[in-house]
């Protein structure tokens, strides 16, 4: 009985010292406690909270493995250590002690959000799925659950169910921090921006906006070319939280954007300070350094970027490094990543545009030009795709060629610097011999002659 008191002592004692904070003290209390009664589940439960709370997991994991076969029927020690486990990213391992939780206490929905989680993690998209049905059974109030089983299905880019589970989310849990900037960001991927647009000023009037959170809506009002007002809350972000590196870098690409050039090299600056290998902080010095003209550091940069983080996920961001490479005469490299990234049967115009600029730029004559035509096809007004056609037409003698796309184009572009050197510098080749050359042409032409005709060769139709 005496020693039944003194454990009791000890643990009250350590519960105090875990109350206050002092973790060193709490576990001397706690271990004197379990000595007097070692089978005690509850005292050894707490012991590795009181573990997990000083840093000391695998301690605490020993310490809740314990606990858990002293009460075998306890749902809390198989719930912590299933926790624990997935917190620090071992998820295989976690699976299992959820599962157990589960088994002990079928309304925790903690367990079964944080066991879809784990199997999401693995990959084991099915098996998370499970959870989520066999949980929505048995649960009273599933709004995690619904969130974790939203963020699985947004890696499967299934956006039509992510956005049900996400919605069914916010009717159960509208105040989980975040969820509405989670499912703008489903919104904006499939384009519908007005929608994200509501969702994320319902985020920003509920109260202030944690930093990190502030950041994240910034990102997304960036994507949606609402750039002035995605500054102005990056500048309160990072008056909350001054050491916030992500929050800098995305103020520094969107003051580049914006030309605001010396606000943005500050931003930079500050940035890379904190954090160096943050994703894109080697893009945005790189793109400094091309304005600058320091090419060799620029093209240095780029690599580093590539090398540590590959290209941007975010379009917008993938395009400026391609360019950049462009800009800093890594013109293969720069195609090879847009075929890779985007494909070269898109129909988007800039990727597009760029597309045809690496090619020509590669020495890829006849793709430039297919690619030009089809530019041409969509915007009848591209100067650059006239000049590309008529410089390759020019580069390979075929001057009949060049003049008829310098026709076309300056018929569209009557003003275009480029189209209106390239006519100069048409001129200057024909009066030192050209002309010969551009009869010969026309003969072999009226003459029926096969000569192989490449996309750049062709003569296109005049003007309307």
């Amino acid at each position: 009985m005496a020693e039944s008191t003194r454990g009791e002592q000890h643990a009250r004692r350590a519960r105090d010292f875990l109350r206050q904070g002092r973790f060193v003290e709490a576990e001397r209390e706690f271990r004197r406690a379990i000595a007097s009664n070692p089978g005690r589940a509850d005292w050894l439960f707490n012991l590795g909270w009181t573990l997990e709370a000083s840093g000391r997991h695998d301690d605490a994991l020993a310490a809740y493995a314990r606990a858990a076969a002293g009460a075998p029927k306890e749902r809390d020690p198989q719930l912590a250590m299933g926790l624990l486990l997935a917190r620090l990213g071992r998820h295989e391992q976690a699976v299992k002690p959820l599962e157990a939780a589960m088994s002990r206490d079928s309304k925790c929905e903690t367990a079964c959000a944080v066991l879809i989680r784990s199997h999401a993690q693995l990959g084991e998209h099915d098996a998370a799925e499970v959870a989520y049905f066999l949980g929505l059974q048995t649960l009273d109030h599933a709004a995690t659950c619904h969130l974790e089983m939203a963020r699985s299905l947004v890696t499967r880019k299934d956006a039509v169910r992510a956005e049900q589970c996400f919605r069914k989310a916010l009717i159960e849990g509208p105040s989980i921090p975040g969820i509405r900037a989670e499912l703008a960001r489903v919104l904006v991927v499939v384009g519908r921006t007005q929608d994200a647009s509501a969702l994320l000023q319902d985020e920003l009037n509920r109260g202030p906006t944690p930093p990190a959170l502030g950041h994240e809506i910034a990102l997304l009002m960036s994507q949606m070319d609402r750039t002035r007002e995605a500054l102005d809350l990056l500048e309160h972000v990072i008056r909350a939280e001054p050491r916030h590196a992500h929050a800098h870098l995305l103020a520094a690409r969107l003051c580049r954007r914006q030309g605001q050039f010396q606000k943005s090299a500050h931003h930079l600056a500050v940035g890379r300070r904190l954090a160096s290998g943050v994703p894109t902080a080697s893009l945005e010095s790189a793109l400094h350094l091309v304005r600058r003209g320091s090419i060799a550091q620029a093209r240095l940069a780029l690599e580093e970027e590539l090398s540590r983080h590959g290209l941007p996920s975010e379009n917008l961001g993938a395009m400026e490094l391609i360019t950049a490479l462009l800009n800093t005469g890594s013109a293969p490299r720069a195609l090879a990543l847009l075929r890779g990234r985007f494909g070269l049967a898109t129909d988007d115009l800039p990727v597009l545009r760029l597309a045809a600029r690496a090619a020509f730029a590669s020495g890829h004559f006849a793709l430039g030009g297919g690619l030009a035509r089809r530019i041409l096809a969509k915007d009848a007004c591209d100067a650059a795709s006239y000049s590309n056609l008529a410089q390759c037409a020019m580069d390979r003698g075929a001057l009949r060629v060049a003049r008829a796309w310098m026709q076309r184009g300056l018929a569209r572009c009557p003003q275009d610097a480029g189209l209106l050197q390239l006519l100069v510098a048409w001129r200057w080749k024909v009066a030192i011999g050209g002309w010969w050359t551009m009869l010969r042409g026309e003969r072999s032409t009226r003459a029926g002659g096969t000569r192989r005709i490449s996309p750049t060769d062709a003569i296109p139709d005049q003007a309307d």
